[in-house]
């Protein structure tokens, strides 16, 4: 996608009814970087940086289907927001 926009670190998504446009590459993409915690996003534009962060990131949290790595960040950012 050549139109792809960005707000305060985040990836627009777009509108997709269709169940497999929701299970392509791009929307899934889109999906799993808005859920990376903000210290990772902000290193976006050191590339070295940012996939070394990534890196270590996702050896210290270990998911394996999409699914339960976007309920993990979102709990993840539930607790980071609510109860520290």
């Amino acid at each position: 996608m050549d139109c792809i926009q960005e707000v305060n670190n985040q990836l627009f998504i777009p509108i997709a009814n269709l169940t497999i446009v929701q299970k392509g590459i791009t929307y899934c993409g889109i999906k799993i970087y808005n859920s990376l915690p903000s210290s990772i996003l902000n290193l976006k534009n050191d590339s070295k940086q940012f996939k070394n962060e990534l890196y270590r990131y996702l050896l210290n949290n270990s998911v394996y289907p999409v699914k339960e790595f976007l309920e993990f960040s979102t709990v993840n950012q539930f607790h980071k927001l609510f109860l520290l």
